[in-house]
């Protein structure tokens, strides 16, 4: 694997979150997530919170190749 990098995993991090947060009726903060207090019909707190790895994860890894 390549280099991590911490700015990317913290922008992939936010562009996941609100991904999440947009396109769903579900917990709009990660607050929200925790304490289960949103609609039923959006994310659950698992979905939510691996949005926001998953976005942290790309982030980290495709950043440091872009500006190369």
């Amino acid at each position: 694997m390549g280099e991590f990098n911490i700015i990317g995993a913290v922008i992939g991090a936010f562009v996941g979150w609100f991904i999440a947060a947009m396109f769903s009726s579900g917990p709009k903060t990660p607050i929200e997530a925790f304490t289960g207090d949103y609609d039923s019909d959006g994310l659950g707190c698992l979905a939510f919170l691996l949005l926001i790895a998953v976005g942290a994860g790309l982030g980290g890894f495709m950043l440091p190749p872009l500006f190369d």
